[in-house]
């Protein structure tokens, strides 16, 4: 019976000494996962504010835009109604 009862316990030994590897493993990989979504979510923060300077960068250029067809619209062109001296008869 002894020898029954120290088979059972090297293989309890076995079994448990496996789990705690699993469990290790576990913990390796969901510790690889949070570095892996901590990155990701930096980077999306990193997306998040270049898309906002893009947004402002685009907003300035339309003012500037605006500003400058006003600008240009002061400006007139006469318009040649009457054909030039050097041209009549061509």
């Amino acid at each position: 019976m002894t020898e029954g009862n120290t088979a059972a316990a090297e293989q309890m030994t076995a079994s448990s000494t496996e789990v705690g590897k699993s469990i290790e493993d576990v913990s390796v990989i969901s510790r690889q996962a949070l570095a892996a979504a901590q990155e990701m979510s930096a980077s999306s923060e990193e997306v998040g504010a270049q898309v906002e300077q893009v947004v402002g960068s685009s907003k300035s250029l339309s003012d500037l835009a605006t500003d400058l067809r006003g600008i240009v619209g002061k400006f007139t062109l006469e318009s040649k109604t009457e054909t030039s001296p050097g041209t009549a008869g061509s």
